[in-house]
C-alpha cells in the first residue's frame, strides 16, 4: 500500500504516515542494534538481533563507504547466510534498520536510470555522490584512452577540491555502472558508450595498428556497439574523419585513413613517392627498386598495383626493360 492509501484507511494524511513510519524505524533500530528497550513494550530474542548487529559492524568496519545496490545486497545475503532473493522484498526495511540511505542516479546524457547508490545516512558524501558519478561518466565518455587514478583525481578535484585523491578515486569509480578498469589501472568507458564517433574511430585504428578503409572502420564501430543497436553512418564517419585533422589523415585517395601519430605511414600518392626517389637519384632506376621504396612507405598497397599506377602516370616513362625515369629528363 502507498502512504496515501494507508493514510486514507487510518483517516490521517500520507505525510503523517511517513512520520510514524520513520519514528517506528528509529525505535526498531535502537532495539535491534543497541539493545535499548527503554519504554518499549517488546523485546527481541538475541538470536534475532545478533546477525544484524554483526552485519552492521561489518559495514562500519569496511573501507567502502558507498555501494551500488546489487553489490550491497549480495554482501548482506552473504553475511546473513540467506539467498539474495529473500533479502530483496525487505530492501527498504533493511536499509533503514542499518542506518543507511539511498540515492537515485540518472544518466543525464543517455536519459536512463542507473543503479541506486547506498551509503550511511547523513554522510556528506551522499549529498554529492550523484554529481561526482555523473562527472566521472562524462569525463570518461569523452576520453577514449581513459584516465589513470592520478589524472582522474586531478579532473575531479577541479570541481571538488581535496575530495578525491589518487588513493580514493577508485572508490568513486566503482559506483559507476558503465566504467571498466584495465589491467594497467586505467579507467575507461566501454566502447559502445563513448561520446563521439571520431573517438570510436580513433580506438579502432589505434587497436588495428595500421591504416583502414573508412568502410572497415564503420563496420567495426557498428559491430562493437551492437548492444545499443546502432550502426555507424558512412557519410557521417567520412565527415568526422575529414574534420578532425589533429587525429586523422587520409592515405592519398585510397579511402584509407591513418592516425596522425603514425609517422611511419606515408599518406602521399603512390606516384609521388616514386617520383621522390627518382629525383633523389637523378638517374633511371629498375622497377623493383622503385617498387620496394614505395612499398616500404605504403605497405597497404599491393606491389602489382604500384607498377600499374606508375604506368598510368605521364610524369613517368620507361627508359629501358623494367627501367623507369622521369618524363622531364627526356625533354631536357
Amino acid at each position: 500500500m502507498t502512504l496515501r492509501e494507508i493514510g486514507a484507511a487510518l483517516e490521517i494524511t500520507g505525510e503523517r504516515v511517513r512520520q510514524l513510519q520513520s519514528e517506528m524505524i528509529a525505535v526498531l533500530r535502537e532495539a535491534i542494534l543497541s539493545a535499548d528497550y527503554a519504554g518499549k513494550p517488546f523485546v527481541f530474542r538475541a538470536e534475532f538481533c545478533e546477525p544484524l548487529i554483526a552485519l552492521k559492524r561489518s559495514l562500519d568496519a569496511s573501507v567502502t563507504r558507498l555501494w551500488r545496490e546489487s553489490e550491497l545486497f549480495a554482501l548482506i545475503a552473504k553475511n546473513l547466510a540467506v539467498p539474495e532473493s529473500e533479502i530483496r522484498p525487505l530492501t527498504e526495511l533493511i536499509i533503514d534498520l542499518l542506518g543507511l540511505e539511498t540515492r537515485e542516479l540518472k544518466d543525464c546524457q543517455r536519459k536512463e536510470r542507473l543503479e541506486r547508490i547506498i551509503g550511511p545516512a547523513g554522510d556528506g558524501y551522499m549529498s554529492i555522490v550523484s554529481d561526482i558519478v555523473d562527472k566521472i561518466d562524462r569525463l570518461l565518455a569523452g576520453e577514449p584512452l581513459g584516465f589513470d587514478c592520478f589524472q582522474l583525481a586531478a579532473q575531479l578535484n577541479r570541481s571538488w577540491p581535496n575530495l578525491c585523491t589518487p588513493e580514493t578515486v577508485a572508490d568513486w569509480v566503482h559506483l559507476c555502472p558503465k566504467v571498466e578498469i584495465l589491467e594497467d589501472g586505467r579507467f575507461i568507458c566501454p566502447f559502445a558508450w563513448l561520446q563521439s564517433l571520431e573517438d570510436k574511430a580513433f580506438l579502432v585504428l589505434l587497436e588495428a595498428g595500421k591504416p583502414l578503409h573508412f568502410e572497415q572502420i564503420a563496420e567495426e564501430i557498428s559491430r562493437r556497439q551492437i548492444e545499443r543497436c546502432r550502426e555507424a553512418s558512412l557519410t557521417t564517419l567520412k565527415i568526422k574523419l575529414c574534420a578532425d585533422k589533429s587525429r586523422f589523415l587520409p592515405v592519398a585517395r585510397s579511402g584509407l585513413w591513418k592516425l596522425t601519430i603514425w609517422e611511419h605511414v606515408d599518406t602521399r600518392m603512390i606516384v609521388e613517392i616514386a617520383i621522390e626517389i627518382l629525383r633523389a637519384e637523378q638517374t633511371p632506376m629498375h622497377a623493383d627498386r622503385i617498387i620496394q621504396y614505395v612499398a616500404e612507405r605504403r605497405p597497404d598497397v599491393a606491389r602489382n598495383s604500384i607498377a600499374a599506377m606508375m604506368g598510368e602516370d605521364p610524369r613517368l616513362t620507361r627508359t629501358g626493360p623494367a627501367t623507369w625515369g622521369l618524363e622531364v629528363w627526356g625533354k631536357a
